[in-house]
């Protein structure tokens, strides 16, 4: 008994370090994401460029990321994580060496655009590699814990990589970045180890599927609907209010101080540092409540909007400002649930397919409600609107977005519902059960004989 003991906790122990290896690419990919947002004073006079430059190379980088979503699943059914995640460091390390000796902003565009689908390769893949070394519940802590490496990024791309900045230069502090990045990858080319067993044999024989086949196929099964509608809702509140229109809201209508708005986008990065494993852990002992705390969830990221859009700001308290934060880093750390689904919902020759499919939707969000709500705030500062009702309104869109893909999520675990044997309305609410018979991990609940 004491041997084989032993011998599982060594391949556990191995596990984590193959998942660590990974997860360090997703850490590095989201630092090369975040970076430009410490640096784009500095990349302005860099480059002689304006605000229309800046916007350019963060629109690039993140179109690009979108796009390669699918393909980069795909890439992993067909090529395996090892290859996909070496090369997507590469391509980063390439396009940070290129950023860094930029000489003018088309130049400095194509380094940003190799970073843009270099990253687009690493979340999915360290995902599939994960799905390998860990069965069962545990893939949902493995998928938290992930969230948490790239929250890690995020931060080192904050006040370290300035300080790095006014400490060796823009060549240096790209340079070192780029360094970094290509010894990783070419660390995980050289050592990561796929599968338990060895390499990754081949998930398809015979003629490869085609893209719109392989999305088509991961799309008819409703969980992958269910997962793609939350992470749309839960990512996309993330990302469209940390990752930009948080701070200028909190300045401009709340009236925070620049430190003071920054700090609370910092607290929505630490809570959701803090509640992504507490997350992964309850989705993983309550794998029959996936659906309501996912549709729960969806509805709590939803109120974030509603409160910016309607509370004024004289009655915009601390306790007011302490729920958004807890909202907002509560979506990134929910949206745990939407992989965990789309894994038990999807076979293993689509999981890469699968997941790619579902990643994009946050971010998809994400750009919507960034485009929108300035649009928004461009027209109506034209006609005279005050800010308060600016942002009101741009707000509220996205509000209704929000409430779109919440609507969609109802509707996919209703589709699900149907595709099983008839429940009573409390259990079927929390049911989700892929056919047994073609995935053998799905969790299932059933009605008592």
């Amino acid at each position: 008994m004491s041997i084989v003991r032993q011998r599982q906790g060594k391949e556990g122990m191995l596990a984590w370090a193959v998942w660590a290896l990974g997860a360090s690419g997703y850490l590095v990919a989201v630092f090369h994401r975040m970076s430009l947002s410490v640096s784009g004073i500095a990349a302005q006079r860099h480059l002689h460029m304006g605000a229309f430059g800046l916007a350019s190379l963060g629109a690039i980088e993140l179109a690009l990321y979108v796009v390669m979503q699918v393909p980069s699943g795909m890439g992993a059914d067909r090529f395996g994580p090892r290859k996909m995640l070496a090369s997507g460091l590469l391509l980063m390390g390439l396009g940070s060496s290129l950023f860094a000796v930029a000489p003018d902003l088309g130049v400095a565009l194509v380094g940003r655009a190799l970073i843009g689908i270099g990253d687009a390769f690493m979340f999915v893949n360290v995902l599939t590699l994960a799905r390998s070394w860990f069965a069962g519940p545990r893939f949902a802590v493995v998928v938290a814990l992930t969230a948490v490496a790239g929250a890690v990024g995020q931060f080192l791309a904050t006040t370290p990589f300035a300080m790095l900045l006014g400490a060796v230069g823009w060549l240096g502090a790209y340079a070192a970045a780029a360094a970094v990045t290509v010894a990783l990858g070419m660390a995980v080319f050289l050592v990561l180890k796929e599968t338990p067993s060895g390499p990754r044999p081949p998930v398809h024989s015979g003629e490869r599927p085609r893209v719109l086949q392989a999305m088509a196929q991961s799309w008819a099964q409703p969980g992958t609907r269910l997962a793609f509608w939350s992470h749309f809702v839960l990512v996309g509140t993330f990302v469209a209010f940390s990752g930009l229109w948080g701070v200028p809201y909190l300045r401009q209508v709340i009236h925070l101080s620049a430190g003071q708005a920054g700090s609370a986008v910092g607290a929505i990065v630490v809570a959701a540092l803090i509640l992504n494993p507490l997350v992964g852990r309850y989705i993983s002992s309550h794998p029959d409540k996936r659906p309501v705390f996912l549709v729960g969830s969806g509805i709590a990221s939803t109120a974030l909007w509603v409160i910016c859009a309607t509370v004024a700001p004289q009655y915009f308290g601390l306790p007011v400002l302490a729920l958004v934060v807890l909202l907002a880093g509560f979506a990134n750390a929910a949206a745990v649930g939407s992989f965990d689904v789309v894994r038990t919902s999807n076979p293993d020759e689509r999981a890469g397919t699968a997941t790619g499919l579902v990643n994009m939707a946050g971010f998809m969000f994400g750009v919507a409600a960034e485009v929108g709500v300035g649009w928004m705030l461009s027209w109506l500062h034209s006609l005279g609107y005050s800010t308060f009702s600016s942002y009101s309104a741009g707000f509220g869109m996205v509000a209704l977005l929000a409430a779109v893909g919440v609507w969609q999520m109802i509707r996919s675990v209703r589709r699900i519902n149907q595709m099983q044997a008839p429940v009573g309305p409390a259990v079927a609410l929390r049911r989700l059960e892929p056919d047994p018979a073609e995935f053998a991990d799905a969790y299932s609940v059933r009605r008592s004989a």
